[in-house]
């Protein structure tokens, strides 16, 4: 009887390990499809991306909290594409789940850059594509309430940079060149320069 015992602990236990090592390939496929995902959208195959990180969102229940981001990363992503296809009303529903979620995930260091590269999207959607500027100058409003968001930083200068574009779209010059001094000054203050985005923010200038 000690014997059968045994046998059936061994049993279950082999069980669980053949449980656990089918559950971590698919952990692992899950991660891969994300990159996969990530350049079919940049060779423009959006429809087969965007089925990648679907198929991750619908799995995201056996993936560690620590890989939340990926999770937050492909609902941004099929934002993204959308938006790139000019899908609007699907880009501004994924935003929207984009920052809904960003409200709960664990994603340490990359929150405040990850919600400032959706947000800066969302805005663009907003103001450039949808006409809805009384909607883009409540969201700016809320943004900018964050505490994190009191000055220009490395996390969030994406987000201000997009805003400089919004108040140029509506003929506020006097928030504009607020706006766009304070950029000239952080990327003049990096090391090295960030020419690329003064180049940007010149262009918007001249």
């Amino acid at each position: 009887e000690g014997f059968a015992c045994a046998e059936r602990l061994e049993a279950q236990k082999a069980k669980k390990i053949r449980s656990l090592l089918s559950t971590s390939k698919v952990k692992c496929s899950l991660i891969l499809d994300f990159y996969e995902a990530s350049a079919l959208i940049v060779l423009q195959r959006h429809a087969e991306g965007r089925l990648l990180y679907q198929n991750l969102i619908d799995q995201r229940s056996i993936l560690e909290p620590s890989l939340d981001s990926l999770v937050v990363k492909s609902y941004a992503n099929i934002a993204v594409s959308y938006h790139m296809e000019g899908l609007w009303p699907e880009a501004e529903n994924y935003y929207q789940e984009t920052l809904s979620l960003l409200d709960n995930a664990r994603l340490g260091h990359l929150y405040h850059e990850t919600r400032s590269m959706v947000s800066a999207n969302y805005l663009n959607l907003l103001f450039d594509v949808l006409n809805k500027y009384r909607d883009a100058a409540n969201f700016i409003e809320k943004v900018k309430a964050d505490p994190f968001n009191k000055e220009i930083n490395l996390s969030n200068h994406h987000f201000f940079l997009m805003t400089v574009d919004y108040y140029l779209a509506i003929g506020e010059h006097q928030k504009f060149m607020e706006i766009a001094l304070q950029l000239d000054k952080f990327y003049k203050q990096q090391s090295p320069v960030r020419k690329g985005d003064l180049g940007y923010l010149y262009l918007r200038k001249a």
